[in-house]
């Protein structure tokens, strides 16, 4: 089995929109110059926005892509991919058929935060951040704070290593027949992490030490939190409830012992050939 990991979230980072929010109504949300400065990026990003199109720019490269913006109302605006980006035709095909709906929860002289949702029915969030009406100094990670292992080989490398530059965290969902269609999204620290499918293993990469909180949707409020500390290896246990078609994300620690058991009889996700 084989899909597209699209993280929309990292792709349309310019949401912009109003949502019964109270603020300085003479800013114009709809044109002009903004800014997003994400806290675990490897950039920041310029969003120029002009009548129905809106051009994000990743200040680290300056590559852009193009949105189309339909304003809903002065409160509430959708945007659809039209091009640019360093994406494989089969991923354009993908962004094109993703609409993506946004809401502010804070405005202010300086800044609005607003709100990603999963769908039009604007309940489940699926990112939060700040955008800012000018630039302002920012420090990006000097390398992602998160990779996906990407086979076995490169598995085996990473778990004889010496070094202690960073952790590896396994998510691994045992199959259950009953959600075999569902590939399912989770977050950390507010923005999309990786996604969750039965009857495979996901195994990350970590290069940052601290406390994560991993939820199924941003306002979670039961998380599984983690200390992370490099050179440790952490085994997370998956598990969908609920109706098909709105499934919620189960996480459970687990002991080295019994996870690594657990995790080596659900295949690994591999987005690439081993050597």
């Amino acid at each position: 089995m084989k899909f597209i990991l699209l993280i929309i979230g990292f792709v349309i980072y310019g949401a912009l929109s109003a949502q019964n929010v109270s603020g300085n109504k003479s800013i114009n949300l709809k044109e002009g110059t903004f800014y997003i400065y994400p806290e675990y990026f490897i950039s920041s990003f310029k969003l120029v926005r002009n009548g129905n199109t809106q051009k994000e720019y990743k200040t680290l490269t300056n590559d852009s892509t193009e949105w189309n913006i339909t304003w809903v109302n002065d409160s509430l605006y959708s945007l659809r991919y039209i091009k640019g980006g360093a994406y494989g035709e089969e991923e354009k095909a993908q962004l094109k058929e993703v609409t993506g709906y946004y809401g502010i929860t804070k405005l202010t002289k300086d800044y609005y935060v607003y709100n990603r949702y999963e769908n039009e029915a604007l309940k489940r969030i699926v990112m939060r951040d700040t955008v800012w009406f000018k630039q302002k100094p920012y420090t990006p990670l000097k390398e992602p704070l998160y990779t996906l292992v990407a086979n076995k080989t490169e598995l085996k490398e990473l778990e004889k290593s010496k070094t202690t530059n960073f952790s590896l965290l396994y998510f691994y969902m045992p199959y259950d027949d009953s959600y075999r269609t569902v590939v399912k999204d989770f977050f950390t620290k507010g923005i999309p992490f990786g996604y969750m499918v039965t009857g495979y293993t996901f195994v990350y990469k970590m290069q940052k030490e601290g406390t994560f909180e991993f939820l199924d949707n941003v306002d979670d409020t039961r998380p599984l939190t983690l200390d992370i500390k490099f050179g440790k290896t952490y085994f997370i246990k998956a598990s969908f409830s609920g109706l098909v078609n709105e499934p919620r994300i189960n996480f459970k620690l687990m002991d080295e012992t019994k996870g690594r058991e657990e995790a080596g009889k659900v295949e690994l996700y591999e987005t690439a050939k081993d050597i």
